[in-house]
């Protein structure tokens, strides 16, 4: 497992299945990659299971962006995950602003 060390307060998690590695090699080159980007906190990716875990802060990285980085890498994730994904990540910032609007009353 590659950790990026930043610190954020506003960390999600993604996890993304990925196609097309072929060797334990292809699984650490995109541990680095996605590592490398400004906002991720900790990437797993497991050759054997083709999918990948990823700590990041949503205010400064999106999953289309960890998207991106993978497939420029030459590997794919599935399109209707990425939706998926994104979806989440939306339904978590709604409940987020739920949760504070309650804390405050």
């Amino acid at each position: 497992m590659v950790t990026a060390h930043k610190n954020s307060s506003d960390l999600k998690r993604l996890i993304l299945p990925i196609r097309g590695m072929s060797c334990a090699s292809c699984a650490s080159r995109i541990e680095k990659k996605v590592a490398g980007l400004d906002g991720v906190r900790q990437v797993g990716v497991n050759f054997g299971a083709e999918q990948a875990s990823i700590d990041y802060d949503s205010d400064m990285v999106s999953p289309a962006g960890i998207h991106e980085v993978i497939e420029k890498l030459g590997f794919e994730v599935p399109a209707n995950e990425e939706s998926k994904a994104e979806q989440i990540e939306t339904e978590d910032k709604h409940h987020d602003r739920e949760i504070n609007i309650i804390k405050r009353r």
